[in-house]
């Protein structure tokens, strides 16, 4: 009796079990009308335009988004956070058109600064120039890679790096910090401070612009020189703008001593010496042979403007 009862509650705990509903996953079908970005955070009044006025580089812009820019296919069910998933399920991405200053750019995507959604709009770590660079994008949210009408935002503005002025009195300059120097008059030898121990000892001529500014960020193609040669530590990128191998030369300010390779792979000596001027230096914990290497190339930054057109969809993850 007790075995037949027991079979009976197993039964009805099935069948009851099987009664139960689970509430489908909250979809977008639409854009609500008038949808805005919220730049400035939380409980701000949306924006259709955006004037950053002048700007330096490195700047991250986030267009925040919430569940009420959306309509939702139950109203009953609608989330309390708008996620990648809602927006991926409904196949929306983010796309840009620039129409000029697309060397400024480095990328727009979506992404989530929890618990809300956002467009970023990032700039360039590093502004290579010495002139400015006016830059005028429209962002916009795409369905099935369809432009959806109002949901277009206008961001313009002026990209710029710091003048400095120099002239003969001034010993040294710190241009490690988006800046560039002007030199007011002939200056037999100045030092420039390019960031992370690296400096520049340099001529300048009256009225001339120069830029200098080092890395040691390791590319892919310095990763690859790296495995190659296990010696090599550290791999230093300097970026330049009127500056070279005449007259100027380049010491290094740090403790350890390493063996320092150009960016053709020339042998320049170690980092106590003061060595010629490289885009690019190796250094080693030991003596390599290097001429036969295929070191990473390094493009000479230019002033020069070209026409921007572009329309391409990015789309990321949380």
């Amino acid at each position: 009796m007790k075995k037949a009862l027991s079979l009976v509650l197993a039964v009805v705990m099935v069948f009851g079990m099987a009664t139960v509903a689970f509430a489908a996953a909250p979809k977008i079908t639409d854009i609500a009308g008038g949808f805005d970005y919220d730049y400035s955070g939380p409980g701000t009044q949306g924006i259709d335009s955006l004037n950053l006025g002048e700007i330096g580089p490195d700047l991250e812009v986030k267009l925040y988004m919430d569940v009420t820019d959306f309509e939702w296919e139950d109203p009953t069910n609608v989330p309390t956070a708008l996620s990648s998933s809602h927006l991926s399920n409904a196949k929306i991405t983010v796309k840009k058109k620039v129409t000029k200053g697309s060397s400024v750019l480095d990328v727009v995507e979506l992404k989530k600064d929890s618990p809300r959604m956002y467009v970023k709009v990032k700039f360039v770590e590093e502004y290579v120039s010495t002139s400015d660079q006016d830059f005028d994008y429209t962002v916009y949210l795409a369905k099935k890679s369809s432009k959806i009408d109002n949901t277009e935002i206008q961001i313009y503005g002026t990209m710029k790096n710091t003048e400095i002025l120099v002239d003969d009195n001034d010993e040294e300059v710190d241009l490690s910090d988006s800046a560039y120097a002007k030199a007011d008059g002939y200056i037999k030898n100045i030092k420039i401070d390019t960031g992370n121990d690296l400096y520049v000892n340099a001529k300048m001529f009256d009225g001339k612009k120069y830029y200098a500014k080092s890395s040691v960020e390791v590319t892919a193609a310095d990763d690859a020189v790296m495995n190659a040669y296990p010696e090599i530590q550290v791999i230093y990128t300097l970026n330049s703008i009127n500056l070279n191998s005449s007259g100027n030369t380049v010491t290094f300010d740090i403790s350890d001593k390493y063996y320092v390779y150009s960016a053709d792979g020339q042998y320049l000596g170690t980092t106590a010496d003061k060595l010629s001027f490289s885009s690019k230096y190796y250094l080693a914990n030991a003596q390599i042979d290097m001429s036969g290497a295929e070191v990473a190339e390094t493009e000479e930054p230019t002033d020069d403007s070209e026409p921007e057109v572009i329309d391409n969809p990015v789309m990321g993850g949380d």
